[in-house]
């Protein structure tokens, strides 16, 4: 299981979210953000390495909603708390050992999709062991 993965499945559990939409309502997905549920959470790779290079490996979380203004922002300050400087981790059981997480570039406003959704990203950095 790569990483992104292992870090869409600890976002999923820690907002509360379904993992791949397993059913209806808000979702947490990885690498691919499909077009529904509308209010969604995917975790793509920006710089995928190999587990314990000194870079770390780079991801991106986009965060997408509806015209509701509200659950956009709550779900990233979420995020930001459960990932900004977070050490000595592991996303799921037996995952890779997370060394550190920075936060790169926090959420911003990415616009909106053609069906009025509006996006945020945010941008992080992985230090994961390859043990």
């Amino acid at each position: 299981m790569t990483i992104i993965e292992q870090m869409a499945r600890a976002l999923a559990a820690r907002l509360n979210l379904q993992f791949e939409g397993a059913g209806p309502g808000p979702a947490v997905f990885f690498g691919y953000l499909p077009a529904e549920p509308v209010k969604a959470v995917c975790v793509y790779a920006n710089d995928l390495r190999a587990p314990g290079d000194l870079d770390g490996v780079r991801v991106q979380v986009v965060i997408r909603s509806d015209s509701d203004g509200a659950w956009p922002l709550e779900m990233a300050m979420q995020i930001i708390k459960y990932l900004d400087d977070r050490r000595d981790t592991l996303f799921v059981a037996d995952g890779q050992y997370i060394n550190r997480i920075e936060t790169e570039k926090g959420f911003e406003f990415a616009g909106f999709n053609a069906n009025n959704t509006q996006l945020y990203t945010a941008n992080f950095r992985i230090y994961a062991c390859g043990c």
